[in-house]
């Protein structure tokens, strides 16, 4: 863990036209990814431990046009850049932008570029299964929206990074999902892929589609975030200049094709010192090193405590496959805004 003066944080854009074909297929159909390469806007060292999340969100799609969830993979990971991998988990065609995150912890080091955070989570909501039209007496469907604020607003349009998480979500059904673990099997919830939309100082429109073919609950966590350039010194706000960061990476992780038994995956964190309150946690996925068979995984935060969490993910590819993951967690030290 580490305070976030004593970080490098770089936060950005990708806009639909970007990708060389604006237009995704639907899910499983060819055409339903493509691979953008992202250059970082912050100057890493060499040996730094870059953690890199990465969003779906409505930046430079067409008027009219269908909002993809896309889910991100971060490829080939470098200093000064990283391949965003995008495939369409949605049943429809559509379009979509991204927006990115890039955290280095440096102990001991204040930084002299600095800043502003808003986070927080929203509250959780049922979701029909991917394409579902409604179950049972909620009539639920596989998309839901929310409206987020900001306070105080942001001096300039923030990045905004969403991940799926269980935070006052019900216990999963009987006859849910079963997914490895490394040593039995387990229950898990609906893995939705958040999109962020219509952000601007004041707030933003969360909204998360379910890619799984099961039903149940999700909420969202949310961190916005936008750079301060100060070259006298960090000038960090009230809202952040006491958060602490803590990241990780997750190995090389198999998955079976979606909707299949063991198309999830658990994996137990401890954060490498305990936060004062849980922390938000965000999540996304990454080659680790496998340059074949990286698939499209949607990491989810489950049973996050002020000592660690547990990874969920689970493979909205139709194909099996392998894929790691990053992890980022932000929280308060004492004073915090």
């Amino acid at each position: 863990m580490t305070p976030i003066t004593q970080c490098i944080i770089g936060a950005g854009f990708v806009d639909a036209s970007e990708f060389r074909r604006k237009d995704f297929r639907p899910d499983c159909v060819p055409g339903d990814r493509q691979t953008v390469t992202v250059p970082f806007n912050v100057t890493f060292p060499t040996g730094s431990a870059i953690r890199v999340i990465v969003t779906a969100s409505d930046r430079g799609i067409d008027p009219g046009a269908h909002n993809a969830a896309l889910v991100g993979v971060v490829q080939n990971q470098a200093l000064s850049t990283f391949d965003l991998m995008a495939r369409n988990s949605d049943c429809g065609a559509g379009q979509a932008g991204f927006h990115w995150l890039a955290v280095a912890q440096t102990p001991g080091q204040e930084q002299l570029r600095s800043v502003a955070i808003r986070m927080g989570a929203v509250q959780p909501k049922i979701f029909a299964p991917d394409c579902g039209k409604g179950i049972g007496m909620f009539q639920a469907l596989d998309t839901h929206d929310w409206g987020v604020g900001f306070s105080p607003p942001f001096q300039r349009d923030p990045a905004v990074l969403l991940t799926a998480c269980k935070l006052n979500c019900p216990p999963p059904n009987v006859g849910g999902h079963y997914f490895r673990d490394y040593g039995g099997l387990t229950q898990a919830g609906s893995a939705v892929v958040g999109i962020a939309q219509r952000s601007g100082v004041n707030g933003f429109n969360a909204r998360a589609r379910n890619s799984d073919c099961g039903s149940g609950w999700s909420a969202l966590y949310y961190v916005g975030v936008t750079q301060v350039f100060t070259p006298a010194g960090p000038a960090f706000d009230p809202q952040t200049r006491n958060m602490v960061v803590d990241t990780g990476a997750v190995g090389s992780l198999a998955f079976e094709p979606h909707c299949k038994v063991f198309d999830w995956v658990r994996v137990d964190i401890q954060f490498s010192r305990p936060f004062l309150t849980p922390p938000v946690v965000l999540i996304s996925a990454n080659d680790a090193g496998e340059r074949k068979g990286n698939v499209a995984a949607v990491g989810i935060a489950a049973d996050v405590t002020p000592w660690g969490f547990t990874l969920l993910a689970r493979n909205s590819d139709c194909a099996a496959g392998h894929a790691g993951f990053y992890w980022v967690a932000f929280g308060c030290a004492e004073g915090c805004g």
